[in-house]
């Protein structure tokens, strides 16, 4: 997770650096650095979770619901399946 994350992280910061770069815009003040780098690992991390962790989830869900056998459960499966139940 925390290699993805990172690998992640570094391709937002590359766009964002090619975008600045392409646009000859002026070079950031360094509260607005600050934010990136305070904020990008925030938005890697759910890069990380919409492209790695979801459909994952969904497909352990569908196994389950096609009766196959899961070989692992988290406290958040057990959440949705009881919400889930009527």
């Amino acid at each position: 997770m925390k290699g993805k994350v990172a690998l992640y992280a570094l391709f937002l910061a590359l766009v964002a650096a090619g975008v600045w770069w392409w646009e000859g815009s002026r070079t950031p003040q360094p509260r607005n650095l600050v934010a990136a780098l305070l904020l990008l690992p925030l938005f890697a991390f759910v890069l990380w979770l919409k492209i790695d962790w979801a459909p994952e989830q969904a497909s352990r869900r569908q196994l389950a619901k096609e009766g196959g056998a899961t070989t692992k459960r988290s406290a958040s499966d057990e959440i949705t399946d009881a919400a889930e139940r009527p």
